[in-house]
C-alpha cells in the first residue's frame, strides 16, 4: 500500500503555529512600507479572528483588508509577503505522534508527501518540524489542484488506486480529488480541517490523531491477508 499525506495541519502545526507568527510578520512589513493600520495587537486580533473560521488565509486577508480599509494592492502585498519565503528561524511543531506514525508506517508500506505552496517553505517546515525527507519515498510540491501528483502517484506505484490512502485534512482540496480517482480517504481533524466544508462522499474515514492511522492501517493489512489466505484454502 501506498499511504500520501498532505503536510499542512495534516503532519505539522501550520494554522496553531505558524500562521499567528506569518500575521505579525506581515503587519510588520506593512508598517515598515508606510501602510497606515490601526494599533498593530487589534489589527492581529482581527486577522486571527477571521482567520479562525476560514478555510485558507488568503481569505482571511480579503476580508480583513476590507474591514481595515486596505486597498487590494496592499492586500495583494500582504498575501506575496504572507505566503513569500520564510526566515531562518520561524516557529513550527509536528502533530503529535507524527514522526512516529510516520516512522512506524513507513516499515511496511511506501509513504509519500503531496503538498501545496513555495516548494523551498515546504522543505523547511519538514525539516523545522524535525520530519526528514528520506520518510517519503516522493515529495511532490505543487499549488492549486492535487489531483495531476495523485494521478502521477498512482501512475508511479502501479497500484490499483483502493491500495492508495490519503491522508489530509481540508476534504475539498486534499481529499476530493483522490476520493474521485478512487483512493481511500482519511480526514485529519485538525486545523484548516476543522472549518472546512464537508463535501459528501470526499472522506472515508476520519481520525483525530495521526497514531489512530497505525491502527486502521494494521487492520486494513489483516484483512488482506485473511482474504489472501482464503482465496489460497480455495483454489487449493
Amino acid at each position: 500500500m501506498w499511504i500520501v499525506f498532505d503536510l499542512d495541519d495534516t503532519l505539522v502545526e501550520t494554522t496553531r503555529v505558524l500562521t499567528p507568527f506569518q500575521y505579525r510578520r506581515t503587519l510588520a512589513h506593512l508598517a515598515a512600507l508606510g501602510v497606515a493600520l490601526a494599533e498593530r495587537e487589534e489589527t492581529l486580533s482581527l486577522l486571527l479572528r477571521i482567520d479562525a473560521r476560514s478555510e485558507k488565509a488568503s481569505m482571511a486577508w480579503t476580508e480583513g483588508g476590507e474591514l481595515l480599509g486596505l486597498s487590494k494592492q496592499e492586500v495583494d502585498i500582504a498575501l506575496n509577503f504572507f505566503y513569500g519565503s520564510l526566515p531562518p528561524q520561524f516557529p513550527l511543531e509536528p502533530l503529535p505522534g507524527a514522526k512516529e506514525t510516520l516512522e512506524t508506517l513507513r516499515q511496511r508500506h511506501q509513504l509519500a508527501l503531496v503538498t501545496v505552496g513555495e516548494p523551498a517553505n515546504q522543505l523547511a517546515k519538514l525539516e523545522r518540524a524535525g520530519l526528514e525527507p528520506k520518510l517519503f519515498s516522493k515529495i511532490l510540491v505543487g499549488s492549486g489542484d492535487k489531483r495531476p501528483h495523485y494521478q502521477a502517484l498512482l501512475a508511479h506505484s502501479g497500484l490499483p488506486p483502493e491500495q492508495v490512502m490519503v491522508c489530509g485534512d481540508r476534504p475539498l482540496i486534499d481529499l476530493l480529488p483522490a476520493k474521485e480517482l478512487g483512493c481511500l480517504t482519511v480526514q485529519m481533524r485538525n486545523g484548516r480541517g476543522l472549518v472546512s466544508p464537508d463535501w459528501a462522499g470526499a472522506v472515508d474515514l476520519t481520525i483525530g490523531r495521526l497514531k489512530d492511522l497505525i491502527d486502521i492501517v494494521e487492520r486494513m493489512d489483516d484483512e488482506h491477508r485473511t482474504a489472501a489466505h482464503s482465496g489460497r484454502n480455495t483454489q487449493s
